[in-house]
């Protein structure tokens, strides 16, 4: 896989709208902030647009939905990486012809689970719907 140039996470909300990663963490090129302190990734604030010529405000409902997906970014990447590295595992055995493979997918049944176990939780938590 290619590396990583963002901001490591977890990222969590704080003060109502900004996004920050963890305390004394890396910037994504190395620099460190200090322990009291985190990189803040994102401001996810009221902002407003157009709309038929009038100045419209994003709703709160949708603002919070903004925040949610982009707190979950970091680990709906690596859910997706871990997926696809499993797939790749599973394609790679000797035995998949036959769906017993002799490796660490030797249950085809578990492997699935595992992997639509991770995908619904991160997309869960995408959605707002976990802390």
């Amino acid at each position: 896989m290619s590396e990583k140039k963002w901001t490591p996470g977890p990222w969590e909300l704080m003060n109502g709208g900004d996004v920050f990663g963890p305390l004394g963490g890396d910037s994504g090129d190395g620099v460190h902030c200090d322990s009291q302190d985190g990189w803040q990734v994102a401001e996810v604030g009221y902002y407003a647009s157009f709309v038929d010529g009038a100045l419209v405000e994003l709703g709160e409902g949708c603002r919070e939905a903004n925040i949610a997906l982009i707190a979950a970014a970091p680990e709906l990447y690596e859910a997706l990486e871990a997926a696809l590295k499993r797939l790749q595992e599973y394609a790679e055995e000797d035995e998949v012809s036959t769906g017993y493979g002799s490796g660490c997918m030797s249950d085809p049944q578990e492997f699935i689970e595992d992997v639509m176990a991770s995908g619904l939780r991160v997309m869960a938590k995408a959605r707002g719907e976990q802390q």
